[in-house]
């Protein structure tokens, strides 16, 4: 088995559901701090989120039969790995 490295502190590309959404502006108003605005997403629903973040606003919405807030696939920056190991 080969094992490799992810800072939690990287980035992390994932495609929201609508209740990711939901939960993302609930949170933002909470917090009251103005007007939500969705992350930005490439053209096949994408977008960019620092893992820790995004277990912290989503993490306890995630769960086996769960409505989950984002798609299960991840995707990650080669990059990010090399930085560990190159």
């Amino acid at each position: 088995m080969k094992l490799i490295e992810f800072n939690i502190n990287n980035y992390v590309y994932v495609q929201l559901t609508e209740i990711g959404l939901s939960q993302l502006k609930r949170r933002y108003d909470d917090l009251n701090i103005g007007k939500f605005e969705p992350p930005a997403t490439d053209q096949d629903g994408w977008s960019k989120h620092q893992m820790w973040e995004l277990m912290q606003s989503l993490g306890s919405k995630c769960g086996n039969g769960f409505n989950n807030p984002f798609m299960t696939g991840f995707r990650f920056d080669e990059d990010d790995f090399k930085k560990v190991y190159g």
